[in-house]
């Protein structure tokens, strides 16, 4: 090949173009090296031995081409062993002639029957796994049948070599180099005409686009065939160059993503300080929030934080009070209840996740190639559990559209938990359901959820407790040591009566037994947390407001502030 035009072509070549493009690509356009394996290292040796024996009578054969030597045609002088395609004339497709060696050609009927026979030795692990049918073998469009089309084809140029042929036998020689030793023949008896239009019409097309794809200017711009090919015949020794570069992508990746995700995380760090608040989803009787008052912002300096000044947290005046941003109508959010089903929403009607998880999995098994993702074999892009990030790439590539979800189920069904997991950062409201298992005497009818939104948590309390909250706060630090070893510290309050304007970031309460809000003893231990994951279990029905970026200015050296706001809601809420 010269300055991106073919000189010469091969059958093997059109079996790698044909299997992988960009294969065949880096191997004969870039000239990129293949190492040798042990397999070809063993069909090297079996093909000589083979050649040596039909040629001269003459017993070399090894222990794997020994299991079919009673299969095989008398050795002798009439049979063409190692038979060369670029004879006069020479086989050609689109003007490109074709080089390469025909394993054995058996002419001995051809005069009495007009019957040609063509083999080619296969050395295989497994004869039964690995073995073609006879109808792959006349199909240009499978990969063994492309093989013996061109060796058929070559016979057909043949005239004067080979007179009166009306009828081609194609033939697979199989060896088996695994376990027990065994052989066996498969034949596909064809017409001369068949193999000429299979030739015509599947051959000299494919010839056309390995002539447009030599002029690439870099490999990716040669499409790859993703799935089985990357890990047949022991996996593709190309992988490493395919899968890395500019507009390199990994298995599977260019058939699930027509676009890049677009998922946030949800913590403190990935959201700006001027997004907008995301209004919460609550039932039509809902008061309207009172928001919380803030600090005003400080600008935070690049160099060493100003150390911290000690005693009681700083009062808020009653002056500074936040304008309220405008709310987002609930139409154009994404709303997804999980293993719950709502009663009193105030949005557009939910509908089931079903169908959106049906589509994203015929997707992927229709590009890995399977009919079930759970159940792809080892050679499937998507076995050994690899459907799973699959599945999770395309649902972040192709969220549904803004409106209400609900996903029952989740523990039951594979698909269902991987898209939930998957689609939940992208989601603006995910409400949970989960029962509630309380001590003993409890009323066994309790019922909680989670509501999560980007930026602010939302929970529904009773219009009488304005003032004051009945409320259970469970704080959860993680202390980084020298070591990087993590400490637990937990803090637990039970039945806590305290004014909503005590619930400040500088008030942590800890385990007591009386009715008023007490600070953290050890304070320097929270500050010190590197994570830093507050759940708030609400047992009255009312609005609270939690403002993310009051915490942040109050702990600087925090690097994650999570947030749970747990409540049970009967009216708007079922199992």
């Amino acid at each position: 090949m010269i300055a991106g035009v073919i000189q010469r072509l091969s059958v093997s070549q059109l079996k790698r173009h044909k299997l992988c493009p960009r294969a065949w690509f880096f191997q004969k356009v870039m000239r990129v090296p293949e190492p040798s394996t042990g397999a070809q290292q063993v069909g090297t040796e079996g093909h000589a031995q083979l050649e040596h024996f039909l040629a001269t009578g003459e017993d070399v054969l090894g222990s794997f081409a020994r299991a079919g030597a009673h299969l095989l045609p008398t050795p002798g002088p009439d049979l063409l062993v190692e038979q060369p395609l670029n004879g006069a004339p020479p086989l050609t497709a689109r003007g490109i002639p074709f080089t390469g060696f025909i394993d054995l050609v058996d002419a001995r009927r051809l005069a009495s029957d007009g019957v040609l026979r063509i083999t080619d030795h296969k050395f295989t692990s497994n004869v039964a796994s690995n073995a073609a049918s006879a109808e792959q073998l006349a199909d240009a469009d499978t990969e063994p049948g492309l093989q013996m089309v061109g060796y058929g084809a070559w016979a057909l140029s043949q005239v004067e070599r080979f007179p009166g042929l009306r009828t081609l036998e194609l033939e697979h020689f199989y060896y088996q180099t695994r376990g027990q030793r065994l052989a066996a023949s498969v034949v596909a008896t064809v017409p001369a005409e068949h193999v000429e239009r299979e030739w015509q019409t599947k051959v000299a097309p494919q010839v056309e686009a390995m002539k447009e794809h030599a002029q690439a200017a870099r490999a990716s711009d040669v499409p790859a065939n993703y799935g089985p090919a990357c890990g047949k015949y022991g996996g593709c020794p190309f992988m490493a160059k395919c899968l890395t570069g500019e507009n390199k992508t990994m298995s599977l990746r260019d058939k699930l993503l027509n676009k890049a995700s677009e998922s946030v995380p949800l913590s403190v760090a990935a959201v700006e300080r001027n997004a907008p608040e995301l209004p919460a989803v609550l039932p039509p009787d809902a008061p309207a929030p009172t928001p919380v008052q803030t600090a005003p912002e400080v600008a935070q300096a690049t160099e060493q934080p100003a150390p911290k000044r000690r005693g009681r947290p700083r009062k808020v005046a009653e002056s500074e009070q936040p304008t309220d941003a405008a709310p987002s109508p609930a139409s154009s959010l994404r709303v997804l209840f999980v293993d719950c089903i709502p009663t009193t929403f105030d949005g557009p009607t939910p509908e089931s996740l079903t169908s959106y998880v049906d589509t994203m999995h015929r997707k992927v098994a229709e590009a890995g190639g399977v009919d079930d993702v759970r159940f792809a074999g080892s050679d499937s892009a998507l076995g050994f559990g690899k459907w799973r990030g699959a599945l999770a790439m395309a649902a972040r590539a192709e969220l549904p559209a803004p409106g209400s979800y609900v996903a029952l189920g989740v523990a039951q069904s594979e698909l269902m938990q991987v898209i939930v997991e998957a689609l939940e950062p992208a989601f603006d409201v995910v409400v949970r359901g989960a029962r509630q298992t309380g001590r003993q005497g409890s009323h066994p009818s309790r019922k909680a959820f989670w509501v999560l939104t980007k930026n602010t948590l939302y929970t529904r309390l009773s219009r009488n407790t304005a003032q004051n909250l009945m409320a259970t706060f469970l704080i959860k630090c993680r202390n980084m040591r020298a070591n990087n070893r993590h400490k637990k510290r937990i803090y637990l309050a039970r039945d806590l009566k305290c004014p909503l304007q005590t619930l400040r970031p500088g008030s942590f309460i800890t385990s007591v037994r009386c009715r008023s809000p007490v600070v953290c003893t050890n304070q320097r231990r929270i500050d010190d947390a590197r994570r830093l994951r507050i759940v708030i279990i609400l047992l009255s029905p009312q609005i609270i407001k939690v403002d993310r970026y009051r915490l942040v200015d109050k702990w600087p050296h925090t690097e994650q502030i999570s947030f749970i706001i747990i409540t049970r809601i009967p009216k708007l809420l079922r199992h």
